[in-house]
């Protein structure tokens, strides 16, 4: 049976402030998915997870093309990394520690994306090593 908890504001007294819990039914379920403010934070949440899950998926095969084993890698802040104040917020800039062919462990950044178009549409990499 499908069941969601929706949230009901108590009316009496000094609870009136205090959440209760009940039950909603899919019809209702299916009108609240279908709001705008919800489908925008949906479509959001969406953007988020592909472009965590994306980067890593996309610094992996890099490594793996480029003969490297991924040790660490990690965001970076805006104010780190290569031409940091240069950089456009359509790039993703992550720190990697790589291991190569020959046992070497090199450190650097990577930037996802150009500067006017960024990930998921530019998956252009470039790698400035330490």
């Amino acid at each position: 049976m499908f069941a969601v908890l929706r949230i009901v504001t108590a009316t009496a007294g000094y609870n009136a402030w205090l959440p209760m819990l009940a039950l909603i039914t899919p019809q209702e379920f299916a009108r609240f998915v279908s709001t705008p403010i919800v489908r925008v934070v949906l479509l959001l949440g969406a953007m988020l997870v592909w472009r965590i899950f994306g980067a890593r998926r996309l610094i992996r095969r890099w490594c793996r093309e480029e003969g490297y084993e991924l040790l660490d890698w990690q965001s970076a802040w805006f104010f780190e990394g290569p031409n940091a104040w240069l950089r456009s917020r359509n790039q993703m800039t992550y720190r990697i520690e790589v291991r190569d062919r020959d046992g070497l462990t090199r450190e650097g950044y990577l930037v996802i994306g150009s500067y006017w178009i960024g990930w998921p549409f530019s998956r252009r990499i470039r790698v400035t090593w330490d």
